[in-house]
């Protein structure tokens, strides 16, 4: 056989690209885009959103970490899209409440549902800020949902209940934002720190007892904080 009769050696094969389609596998059947936002935020309640992974997420969920890709793509839009789901839940736990009702007691039942919450997603604060400040991969349209759904939004709702009980002659005028902030930092940390409850107690604590307690603690120290000046 002469060189030109002998045949070319084929090229090797380029690498199939990576796409984002289901992956067929049978484990993965059963394994839907809500159970995996569910397994998400299981592990959310113990886990900072910096210290998950599409893998992790896999083995709560029970699912190939390819099924994540396929419905998410990154990390990023799965944590955008519990925000989501985290953003839905807080507006149905607003509850139509008499009318006659006070603000003051409004103001307690916004405080309780706020911890309620929080002892659901303990992190999500944290994830809020990710999104919006530090984190590469969303889009303005994205990150103004978060800015709007659950940051401003609670906020003017707040503003409007001082507002409220400042013409009722409850509350004095105060600057809701400051107030939004401070309820944060109290109602959060209790949350994620409530082993420290425990530690100053010297004894093991109930955690629905302890935190209906903190609540009636917290609701006491800002609406008395709210009072009106009396001359």
């Amino acid at each position: 056989m002469t060189a030109k009769e002998r045949p070319k050696p084929k090229s090797p094969v380029a690498k199939r690209r990576r796409t984002q389609g289901r992956p067929p596998l049978e484990s993965n059947k059963s394994v839907g885009r809500e159970a995996v936002i569910a397994a998400t935020r299981r592990i959310l309640k113990r886990a900072t959103p910096l210290q998950i992974s599409r893998a992790e997420v896999a083995r709560e969920a029970g699912a190939d970490p390819s099924l994540i890709r396929y419905y998410f793509g990154k990390k990023n839009q799965l944590l955008l899209e519990v925000a989501r789901e985290i953003s839905k839940d807080a507006a149905n736990r607003v509850k139509p409440v008499d009318p006659s009702t006070s603000v003051t007691q409004r103001l307690k039942l916004r405080i309780t549902g706020f911890i309620l919450m929080l002892r659901e997603n303990p992190h999500v604060h944290n994830m809020l800020v990710s999104i919006i400040a530090y984190h590469e991969g969303y889009d303005d349209k994205q990150k103004e949902f978060i800015r709007q759904n659950m940051i401003l939004n609670p906020v003017k709702d707040l503003e409007a209940l001082i507002d409220e009980g400042v013409a009722s002659g409850e509350f004095r005028k105060v600057d809701a934002k400051m107030l939004h902030m401070a309820l944060i930092g109290m109602c959060e940390f209790a949350v994620t720190a409530f082993p420290i409850f425990s530690i100053m107690a010297g004894e093991e604590l109930d955690t629905d007892e302890t935190l209906a307690k903190y609540v009636d603690f917290v609701a006491d120290l800002v609406i008395s904080g709210l009072k009106p000046e009396r001359a």
